[in-house]
């Protein structure tokens, strides 16, 4: 994504993947916040399975 990368194909089901989605733009500062992140993160979308 840093390199400018603009789409990209994944399975939303994954966990991993889906995390690893979150965290690259939380960490390249376009999650304002982290709130997208951290709201994903409560919401279930990726993290521990309860």
């Amino acid at each position: 994504m840093n390199a400018g990368m603009d789409s990209f194909i994944l399975d939303p089901l994954n966990q991993d993947l889906m995390g690893m989605l979150f965290a690259t733009e939380a960490l390249l500062g376009e999650d304002d916040y982290c709130m997208e992140y951290i709201g994903a993160y409560r919401e279930g979308i990726f993290g521990q399975k309860k």
